[in-house]
């Protein structure tokens, strides 16, 4: 290890102590060392010292190992605790494991030391990596559940039954049910009565395909139907198995009225104009009876038509 290691010793014999600080050196591990062999020094090294491992005897005049070891956690449970003794005691050893401690190591085979501090940072490290990672990904939650929630379009989840897993806040707002009135009934609860079948036989399909685009007639709570249309995707397990399907819903009634009103707009407009065109092509034809009358008389013609 070629970075400089902050580590703190608990021990009350001068002579044990630099057996310990020659093993590591002889393991190359490069370390700053702090000595204490009471409580009080041992707690304001913690504070001050800030090591980043503790070595500690067991049995000492004025303290112990295991109260080292129970007073760390109380500062910093991720500061990693090796246990030294002169001899074996495996009721001890048992109880210290128990209580956090990363090694239990016997005076007399000071060779697995070095090892067992490698092991103890590595340890240490992949905790912090794995507490990180925890971290990341809850506050990675918060902010998708954050943005669920407040966003203004509805999002909903079905599982490979159709039943509903999570709906959104604009969800509930469309609908104006409550979060508990939903959560594991079947989507097809509700459609409109016509559309139930529908989605039955539409939602295998769904499954193999991997994505949808429809648009159903669905039932609020209060009775009135409206027009969604949905934009899907499935959701796969890591082993590519069927997990759940993820869809945006939106209420377009208000816009397939509009939709309607404009083609009824339309068909007025085409129906007028085919009107109109047949009666100008009527008036042409009759300026053209009275221009062939007024030609017949040897009249000039009363009308100028242009075809």
């Amino acid at each position: 290890m070629k970075k400089s290691i902050r580590i703190l010793f608990v021990e009350d014999i001068q002579s044990d102590a630099e057996l310990i600080w020659h093993e590591i050196s002889r393991n190359n591990i490069a370390f700053e060392k702090k000595l204490v062999d009471n409580k009080k020094d041992y707690v304001d090294a913690l504070k001050s010292f800030k090591p980043e491992l503790i070595i500690s005897d067991y049995s000492l005049p004025q303290f112990d190992g295991m109260t080292a070891l129970l007073l760390k956690n109380e500062i910093d449970r991720s500061i990693p605790f090796i246990l030294v003794t002169g001899s074996i005691n495996e009721e001890i050893a048992v109880e210290s494991m128990k209580a956090g401690a990363d090694d239990y190591i016997i005076k007399q085979n000071l060779s697995r030391l070095g090892q067992s501090i490698v092991s103890a940072l590595k340890n240490k490290e992949m905790i912090k990596e794995k507490e990180l990672a925890e971290r990341m990904l809850k506050e990675s939650e918060e902010r998708f559940r954050m943005l669920f929630d407040r966003a203004p379009i509805g999002y909903q989840s079905l599982d490979i039954d159709g039943k509903i897993i999570e709906v959104n806040e604009a969800w509930l707002e469309i609908f104006g049910y409550s979060h508990n009135e939903v959560i594991g009934r079947w989507f097809g609860d509700f459609l409109a009565p016509d559309f139930v079948e529908r989605f039955r036989e539409r939602f295998p399909l769904f499954k193999k395909m991997g994505s949808i685009h429809s648009e159903f007639e669905m039932v609020k709570k209060d009775g009135t139907e409206m027009i969604a249309a949905f934009d899907g995707r499935i959701g796969h397990k890591a082993d590519g198995e069927f997990k759940q399907t993820h869809c945006v819903l939106q209420d377009i009634t208000q816009l397939k009225q509009a939709e309607d009103a404009l083609k009824k707009k339309i068909e007025e407009l085409e129906r007028f104009n085919d009107l109109t065109v047949d009666r100008e092509m009527k008036m042409i034809e009759l300026k053209k009876e009275v221009n062939s009358l007024m030609k017949h008389l040897g009249k000039e013609e009363k009308y100028k038509i242009v075809e």
